[in-house]
């Protein structure tokens, strides 16, 4: 009988055999409640939630590695008439509609009531302490999600908040950057620009730190830490945190977002 870690290990042999640049397939327009599935090797299918404005869709991945999401409050799982089995998964992405329609193909198609469950368990698992293979699921994943799609997804954020509040500058202390610096940040400097937190994106400027919150944080009372740092809590006025401080050698794993 197969382990979570010998799905991890599958999983992760799928990515290195796998061509993750997609390839174009002019796939039908784009509507909520689709279910479509990514031109790449293997396939990354996802659920379009929601339009959140127009062209930018909310939408949660799905998988088939239904073992690596099998925690409480339970995923939603879909059974379509191929006889595929898909689970969401405890994260959502931006995509702009460009994307969706260029680089996927629409599989299954989920009703009006399914959404609205799948959005109330997105909420419901929110804060929760995930187990460590799907933490570790989760890290792959979001790591071939942002090679597929990320600078495409910031730059439709920077539309998004266009018609936002203005995005809330933070100056840390002085001892707040004393206690985050990080040892290792020349060895890590070539990091990633662009990454991917389980439920935010950061973009590592050489100036300043760029954190895309959910829309709809905003109004909310949160908590942005690294650490035992605090880089920001209170309420939210704009989905967009620029911290004025340069964090390489961080990742976005460091980052914690909490809601209050």
């Amino acid at each position: 009988m197969l382990t979570v870690m010998d799905f991890i290990k599958l999983y992760e042999k799928s990515l290195e055999e796998g061509k993750l640049v997609p390839v174009e397939v002019n796939g039908e327009p784009v509507r909520v409640g689709q279910v479509r599935e990514l031109a790449t090797i293997p396939g990354e299918r996802f659920l379009v939630l929601e339009e959140v404005k127009e062209g930018l869709y909310l939408t949660v991945p799905m998988t088939s590695y239904l073992q690596l999401v099998n925690f409480k409050p339970y995923p939603i799982v879909f059974e379509f008439p191929s006889g595929i089995r898909l689970a969401t998964v405890p994260v959502w992405d931006y995509l702009g509609k460009e994307l969706i329609e260029r680089f996927s193909l629409v599989i299954g198609r989920v009703k009006e009531d399914s959404l609205k469950k799948v959005k109330t368990w997105l909420e419901e698992v929110k804060n929760i302490d995930l187990p460590w293979y799907t933490r570790k699921f989760l890290k792959l994943n979001s790591k071939i999600w942002a090679k597929l799609s990320l600078f495409s997804i910031l730059e439709k954020l920077e539309e998004v908040e266009e018609a936002k509040p203005m995005p809330k500058v933070i100056k840390l202390t002085q001892d707040s950057r004393e206690r985050l610096k990080n040892p290792y940040s020349l060895a890590l400097a070539a990091q990633a620009r662009y990454q991917k937190g389980k439920n935010f994106y950061v973009v590592f400027d050489e100036k300043q730190t760029r954190i895309y919150l959910p829309l709809d944080m905003i109004g909310k009372r949160i908590k942005v830490s690294v650490g035992d740092v605090v880089l920001f809590e209170g309420e939210l006025d704009s989905h967009v945190l620029v911290i004025e401080e340069n964090l390489t050698g961080y990742g976005a794993e460091d980052i914690n977002v909490v809601e209050l």
